[in-house]
Parts: C-alpha cells; structure tokens; sequence
C-alpha cells in the first residue's frame, strides 16, 4: 500500500543477499491486473527484471487503498548463475512441498537439476532462466511415484 517508491535493503530479504549478487526481480500483480507470463526462448527482460549486481529492488508506489497492492518475487542466482522462478502460478512459488532440491547440475540449457513431487498424471510447468538472460520453460509429467528429478 505505499504511496511513494520503497526501495528494499539486503536485510529485508533473509536470507540477506550475499554482497554483488545479481537479483532478479518478477511483479505479479499490481493493482489487480496480473503481470504478463514467461515465454521459452524469449529474452528474461519480458517476464523479470534483471538487476544490477548489488543492487536493490525497488517497489512502485500502488495506492493508499487495501486492495491496491504491488506482489513482488525476489529471486537470487544458483551458484551457475541460472535463476529457477518456481510455479509462476502459486502464491509460493517454490514451497518445500513441491520442491526437495534446486541444484546447479544438469544437461539442461539453465543447468539446474529440480527434485519435483506430485500427484501421479499431474503436468507442472518448471521456468528457469538461464546466465545468459534466456527464459526456458519445461514441462514435466509427474509419474505414478509421486516424484521425478527433471533438468531445465
């Protein structure tokens, strides 16, 4: 609900980003209008924005009225620089309910090997970006055991 810009420190996030860290920022809803989604193979820019090393995000003015509301995601880089965005769809985005491991391992174009769960049948859409600034989406089926390790 603020009225004038907010710009975010490092100890507003926790745990703190570590000192030159690239941030990735995604605003997913801001006065009741979703933000627009992450498309496979477009450039990053069109569905997050990409900070400067060590910089900070900054949070627009919405309003001063309860259902005016700015709903960002703060995402930092694994250690190979890929970003995982998680369910783009979910509140959470990346919930220990859904999600056992996010490694910097795999053949994938981000590099990132992602432990899913799930109910057998059920398809989940895994979006990355990789350190290029190139967004990848893969789908994946979750299989009768409930689970499956896929590399995006």
């Amino acid at each position: 609900m603020t009225t004038e810009d907010v710009t975010l420190q490092a100890t507003d996030l926790y745990p703190a980003p570590k000192a030159g860290t690239k941030l990735a920022v995604r605003e997913h809803y801001t006065r009741g209008e979703q933000s627009e989604g992450c498309e496979d193979g477009k450039p990053a820019m069109h569905c997050v924005q990409m900070l400067a090393a060590g910089q900070m995000p900054s949070l627009p003015p919405a309003g001063g009225n309860i259902t005016d509301f700015v709903y960002i995601s703060v995402y930092e880089p694994a250690s190979n620089g890929a970003y995982f965005l998680g369910e783009l769809d979910k509140f959470v985005h990346v919930s220990p309910q859904r999600f056992d491991s996010v490694l910097a391992k795999g053949s994938g174009p981000c590099g990132l090997t992602v432990a899913v769960k799930g109910t057998s049948g059920e398809s989940i859409e895994l979006p990355c970006i990789d350190a290029k600034g190139t967004m990848h989406v893969k789908t994946a089926a979750i299989p009768a055991a409930g689970s499956i390790d896929v590399a995006i």
